[in-house]
This record gives C-alpha cells, structure tokens and sequence, in this order.
C-alpha cells in the first residue's frame, strides 16, 4: 500500500492507493525468493569496483593539518623508533637514518619528505578476476571487512561458538555476493589450527578460495608471508602471472605503538615487498594507553608511524606498492578496553583519513566495529554513524566495515549482511546529488502543477531516478503493517541469515579451479577438506 498526498483546495489528504494485482502478487512471493534475485555477475562486478568520490566532510582544517605534519616529522627525527631487528636496522642506516647511543633509530626530516614525494599517488589492488579490481587513489573510497575475530556469533539465538578456518571461507563466499563491499580483509583468527604456520597459510587459502574480490590479511610469522607466497604462485599460475596481478595484499602491523618496530611483522614485509604484494603499512595504537589521549596527539603518534614505516618500505625496493594504513583506536578510559564503537572512533578515524589525503597517499583505516556482541540496534547505531561519517572522509578502503563485533572479537554471517546495507545507504550519502538545469527540475515542476496530474509518479524524470538515484534495501524491512503481519512479521536479523545462507546454500565459487586446488595441496598443508570448497 502506498500513501500519495494530494492536494485539494487548501487541505492536504493521504489518499491510500493499492498497488496492482500483479504487484500484490509479487509481493507476497517468499522473502528467500526476493533475496536470491541477483544481477547478472558481469554488472554486480562493475558495481563493486566502482568506488565513489569522497571527502565532502573535513574535519581538521588546513592549519590543522599542517600542524600535525610537523609534529609527526618532529617525532621521527627526534624520538624515532625501537626495538629495530638487524635487518631493519641496516637497512634503514644505509637508508641516510640515525642510530642513536640509546639503539632507537632516527628519521632526519628531508628522508622523510622524499619518501613520501617518490611513494605512487595511486595503487590498484587486484582481484582474481579483473572486473573486481579496486584503484585506490585520490579520495575514492571502499569498504572491506576485517579484524581477528575468534568468535561466530549467531544472533537468532544468541549463541557464540569459536571461530575454524572453514568460517572464514564461509565469511567471503557471503562478501563475494554484497555488491557494497568490495575488499575481503580476514575476518577473523582460526581456533582449530595447531601451529602459527597452519594458521597463517590457511587463513590465507580460505580468503582466496571464498571470493574473487581482492583479498587482504596478516600473517603472525614472517616467515609464513614466504610460505604463502608459494601457494599464491600456484593458484595465479605462476610466480610472473602472481606478479602481474599480486591479489593478496598484506596488512602489516609492523609497528607495535608506540614506536617500536615487530621484527616478525618486519619480516613478513621484506618477504612480501620483494615479490610484489601490496603492502598496508599499518599502525594500530590505542587511544590513551598505546597512544596520546588527544585526538591530536595520537594523530601525531600514528602519522610519524606509518611515515616511518613508509621509508622503511623504500629502503626494502625501489617503488613500493604500499599503502598508509592508519588505524588508530580509541580506549574507554574507565576500563582501559577498547571501545572501536565510539564518537571518539569516528573522529580520529575521519580526521587520519583527511591526513591521508594532505599526501595525496593511498590509504586504509578502520570503521564500524561495534562494541555491541550482536548484529542489533547498538551495532546498528555505530556502524551507521561511524560509515556515514568517515565514509564522507575520503579514505580510500574502510576496514572491518562488516560484520565486526565485540570490539573485533566477533564476527557474524547475518552481520555482513546487514552491514552492507548500512554501507548502501552510507555510500549513498557519499555520492550525494548534482545540481544542474536538468535536476532544478523547473519544466518538470511546470508540467506538473500548470494544468497536470499533480503529482510526479508517473512522469519520466521520477521513473529515471527511481531506477539510478534511490538505493533500495534488500533485507530491511518497508512494507505496510499490515503486510509486515502477514509475511510472519519478519525482522531483519532473520531476513539477514536467511540471506547469508541461501548464499552458502548455492553454488560455490569456481574462480580457483579444482585441478588448481589439489595442485596446491600437493605442496601446501590445507586443512579445510577438499569437499568442503570444491566445487
């Protein structure tokens, strides 16, 4: 049922106007057969690569930015970093960096700024099928998942089981179907995998083994970066095919904030620089305990991280693929934990983007972690805010944009599905409207009121837009109360699990094929059974 308003005399009445016999039926079919309809593969493809132009919202001004440039080139040149492995170490001296009495290594200001002048201004993250390639430059913004999550919540009947490696595969079978996500990041930590080894490797296998899309992920040994290489290899074809199109990217941690080198996570990016795969240089610090309890002050901390991290890449190749990855968190003081759901998260999220951008650098940072354990109104609160908000930022990929709860600690199928529709309408919010003769609409409006119908249903600019300029949900819930009663009053908890598992119902992806597969685990210890991913 849809209500018009129409005018009559100086009075306005919501006239109820049944939709047609054949759209009453329609829309009594069953939700599973709403939620199965899909675009063709070729224009969900297009859709998910597309990115849209951010960066409406600044949230520091110029001054401000200016500010905490300085301070962060202060901070490298007088403070330096920690905890520098040989290797690190060498490197960065050859590099023109200082080794002071007291072992921390120092940044002069000028090697800085040349670093961050000779990184590219653009870097495409490749899928495995081309079509899904994002090109992260300027403010061009994507979502992706992500965190370490070693907890599946369930939110129908609010269980909590611990996360294996086939749920990570499960987890990006459901992403390579939301046409508004368009990175798979991990989403969480396998619990059933006896060494770091099997953990790293197959973690790996299961994000490229669930989804085309572009995949990124950590590893907690660096030599283990090494090891995946392998497989890599193997599936792309090739060590040069691998190289023509690095599909994996590596978030590397190699910070531990404050300003102390991981010689693991140092590792795993001289393996990865030097064969090609994209690198996040990422630092994580958490807002009054890892790092200043300023917005500003851990802004600093967080730039001089990745800046430095930055010239390190430089000193391992020549025109690194990397990327600043500034994912500063913020800690609820009364406790000292994490609270990735909070204001504060949003705004130092929005501003490391901004900062991002005054390079005129690639970037990734996080938003929408819920603090709330399941996919409900409190995760529905944050994640909104936090997209809409840092999603008119300008960051180039928003991670652990869905499905994130608990801090990062849990993850949830029917939260994917919920979270990307919340980035529907959030992206939709970054595409805004455009202001031109034809949508003033003044001939339209003309026709309209000068001796027309009186309302704009029906003429053709409304049923344009109605198919380019609306974003439409898929799981939430607009129908009439009346016809809410009588399709078993369905909340979007249930339209969103019934959703994530029609898709694990279906066909399995076929991107890696299954001569490919058995080829890698003649050489690579997979633990998910074959059965369970060929398809």
């Amino acid at each position: 049922m849809y209500l018009i308003l129409v005018r009559s005399g100086a009075l306005i009445f919501g006239v109820a106007v049944e939709p047609a016999e054949a759209n009453k039926a329609a829309h009594k079919r069953s939700r599973r057969r709403r939620r199965c309809h899909e675009s063709s593969s070729v224009e969900a493809a297009v859709k998910d690569s597309r990115g849209l132009p951010s960066g409406a919202l600044k949230t520091l001004s110029k001054t401000e930015l200016e500010h905490i440039h300085a301070g962060a080139l202060d901070v490298l040149e007088r403070v330096g970093f920690a905890e520098a492995p040989d290797f690190t170490r060498d490197r960065l001296r050859a590099a023109g960096c200082d080794l002071g009495v007291d072992g921390r290594i120092r940044f002069p200001r000028s090697l800085v700024e040349d670093a961050i002048a000779a990184t590219e201004h653009t870097l495409t993250l490749p899928g495995q099928r081309p079509e899904r390639d994002v090109v992260l430059e300027g403010a061009r913004t994507y979502f992706s998942t992500g965190c370490g999550s070693v907890r599946v919540v369930d939110p129908l009947d609010n269980s909590v089981r611990h996360l294996e490696a086939i749920d990570v595969y499960d987890f990006a079978r459901i992403v390579d179907r939301m046409e508004n996500i368009q990175v798979f990041h991990r989403c969480g930590t396998p619990t059933d995998l006896a060494s770091t080894e099997e953990v790293d490797v197959n973690l790996c296998y299961a994000c490229v083994k669930g989804t085309s899309k572009p995949v990124s992920t950590s590893w907690f040994d660096g030599e283990n970066v090494r090891r995946t290489l392998d497989m890599l290899h193997i599936i792309a074809g090739s060590e040069e095919s691998w190289r023509a199109r690095p599909f994996v990217s590596n978030v590397c941690t190699f910070v531990v904030p404050p300003l102390n080198f991981s010689p693991e996570a140092c590792l795993g990016m001289e393996y990865a620089l030097r064969a090609g795969m994209p690198v996040q240089l990422t630092s994580a610090g958490l807002m009054g305990a890892t790092a200043p309890v300023t917005v500003a002050g851990t802004l600093v901390q967080t730039m001089a991280e990745v800046l430095g991290g930055l010239v390190y890449a430089h000193a391992i190749v020549r025109n690194p693929p990397v990327f600043l990855g500034t994912w500063p968190m913020v800690a609820d003081l009364r406790s000292g934990a994490a609270t990735t759901g909070s204001a504060e998260q949003a705004l130092v999220s929005s501003a490391a983007c901004q900062l991002s951008r005054f390079y005129g650098l690639p970037n990734g940072t996080i938003s929408g972690i819920s603090d709330s354990k399941l996919p409900d109104t409190q995760s529905g609160m944050e994640k909104g805010i936090q997209h809409a908000y840092v999603g008119n930022s300008g960051g180039n990929i928003l991670f652990c944009a869905a499905g994130s709860l608990a801090g990062g600690l849990g993850c949830s199928q029917a939260g994917i599905v919920i979270d990307n529709e919340i980035i529907g309408i959030a992206m939709r919010t970054v595409e805004a409207f455009h202001v031109s003769e034809e949508t003033l609409s003044i001939d339209v409006i003309e026709a309209v009121c000068a001796g027309g119908p009186g309302h704009y249903l029906g003429h053709e600019q409304t049923l344009a837009q109605m198919k380019t300029g609306y974003f439409y949900p898929d799981v939430s819930d607009r129908n009439s109360i009346k016809d809410w009663l009588e399709s078993d009053a369905p909340t979007i908890l249930v339209n969103a699990t019934e959703r994530a598992r029609d898709i694990l119902a279906g066909d399995k992806p076929d991107h890696i094929s299954n001569s490919t597969d058995n080829a890698v685990r003649k050489k690579i210890p997979i633990r998910i059974p074959p059965q369970q991913v060929q398809y």
